[in-house]
């Protein structure tokens, strides 16, 4: 189970937690969303930016704004919809991932 807070995002696997920060390479700490696609992935919305789990760690995810990504959506086809400070920023979770 994950949990994002103002303090960073936390994994609990039945018996303890696991603290993901800016170390890990996520971001900012502040977390204001999470999603998890189809295919497993999970993305993390912060004050600061996107990031996308790789193995044990996180990273940024250039998704043309730094802007706080406060909501997120997928669909079928891949896309990947952010509701930022911004405005509503759309692309592809393959695009994303750099895959």
């Amino acid at each position: 189970m994950w949990a994002g807070t103002e303090n960073g995002l936390y994994r609990y696997d039945g018996q303890s937690f696991t603290a993901f920060g800016v170390a890990e390479g996520l971001p900012s700490e502040h977390i204001l969303s999470l999603l998890q696609t189809a295919d497993g992935t999970l993305w993390v919305g912060t004050l600061r930016g996107l990031a996308q789990q790789v193995g044990v760690a996180f990273r940024p995810v250039p998704a043309g704004t730094r802007a706080a990504v406060s909501s997120m959506a997928s669909d079928a086809g891949g896309g990947l919809y952010l509701g930022t400070s911004d405005g509503l920023v759309s692309g592809h979770r393959d695009a994303a991932a750099g895959t």
